[in-house]
């Protein structure tokens, strides 16, 4: 198994949504999985794919750009995170276990990550037995009732800090045929001053432990313009971002 490392790029929301969607539906191999941190080219919120923009308007204000996910969970606040994406291929473990499962797993890397660094991370805990049941609807990553936001309240096995509970990273999961994807965000803030390029060779370090995978530095797939073109352009459009 191969751990597939892209290089950092920083772009619109639009672009950085269609990228993700775009490994895991026309890049997505068996025996390798995807890395990537990338940046944000504009002030920038993105919603789940079953939230109301309307609803995310008023939190973000009249500024930044919002744009919709292909995964679910909350609204995300991209003016100071660091963000990461995670695709695993149909038949690799992290895309045959549950929802809540998966989501422990991606989120018990960034914890141990943040700990090497002095950051007291830890896991909010299941309050019941029944979470490792819990269907994709109830698991974490999944659409909240209402305009839920991230980094402000914590669900099941989100990373918070130990020492005063706040809210450090989250995550939002979509699961297809190819494999998982996973779009998660780390608020800087809550992490104090840490050497990030630190923190990025801590989590692959124990990202390839944890998948059993050899970390591969690799150039972006060629991908052709046209679907490139529609991709963006999806992410970009009125009819995706103001479908409800």
């Amino acid at each position: 198994m191969r751990l597939r490392v892209l290089p950092d790029r920083t772009a619109s929301a639009a672009e950085n949504m269609a990228t993700d969607l775009m490994l895991l539906e026309h890049a997505t191999a068996p025996g390798a999985l995807w890395f990537r941190h990338y940046g944000w080219s504009e002030p920038a919120f993105t919603f789940g794919v079953s939230q109301r923009r309307d609803s995310v308007r008023e939190i973000a204000g009249p500024g930044p750009a919002l744009v919709r996910r292909p995964t679910g969970g909350g609204v995300v606040s991209h003016l100071n995170d660091w963000t990461y994406m995670l695709i695993a291929p149909a038949g690799h473990p992290l895309a045959e276990a549950r929802a809540t499962q998966s989501y422990h797993a991606v989120h018990e890397v960034i914890a141990h990550s943040l700990c090497s660094l002095g950051v007291p991370a830890r896991l909010v805990p299941c309050p019941r037995e029944s979470c490792a049941s819990e269907s994709e609807e109830g698991a974490p990553g999944a659409e909240p009732r209402g305009p839920g936001v991230c980094f402000v309240q914590p669900e099941i096995y989100d990373v918070v800090r130990a020492d005063d509970g706040r809210k450090i990273a989250g995550a939002a999961q979509k699961r297809t045929r190819a494999g998982i994807l996973f779009q998660g965000s780390v608020d800087r803030e809550a992490c104090g001053d840490i050497d990030w390029a630190a923190f990025d060779r801590a989590l692959l370090a124990r990202l390839g432990l944890v998948c059993d995978a050899e970390i591969e530095a690799c150039a972006f797939p060629e991908f052709d313009e046209s679907l490139r073109r529609e991709t963006v352009g999806r992410f970009s459009s009125e009819a995706w971002n103001a479908r409800r």
